[in-house]
């Protein structure tokens, strides 16, 4: 139910924001960009969702669309989650120090393979072997 003091036009807004949303066992989802139902997460809970994702355990100072991707795998969401993870990417002192993660600053994977004798052995089956009986060269 909307608000007394709402206008019409209010009221219309509310109900077309509305259908986004979804009230499911008592918890507020709602649909996310991949069309997916995302547990819509309240203001109060985003600065530290952000940090996690951005520098906790399992992160390594990703970029802002990483954050955004590894909150939506979580299956969380809110209406400007790319902008507050912009704003938090731009906020982080170490990523403004270190800079945007280039490709030609990596080291180029070559395996390096090296044989010596030995090193590499197969085996082929050829299915069962069944030698002929032995003649000792006495006739019968």
């Amino acid at each position: 139910m909307a608000p007394l003091e709402y206008t019409t036009q209010q009221k219309k807004e509310l109900v077309v924001k509305a259908v986004e949303f979804s009230l499911i066992e008592g918890h507020l989802y709602m649909m996310g960009p991949d069309a997916i139902l995302h547990r819509y997460v309240p203001k109060h809970e985003r600065n530290m969702i952000l940090r996690e994702a951005h520098v906790g355990e399992t992160s390594g100072h990703y970029a802002r669309k990483d954050i955004a991707e590894k909150i939506l795998r979580a299956g969380l969401s809110w209406p400007k989650l790319h902008k507050d993870t912009k704003g938090f990417y731009r906020a982080c002192d170490v990523c403004q120090r270190i800079g945007k993660h280039l490709r030609r600053n990596e080291i180029p994977f070559v395996p390096q393979v090296t044989l010596q004798a030995f090193d590499k052995w197969a085996i082929d089956f050829v299915g069962p072997i069944s030698p002929p009986e032995m003649r000792t060269g006495v006739s019968t």
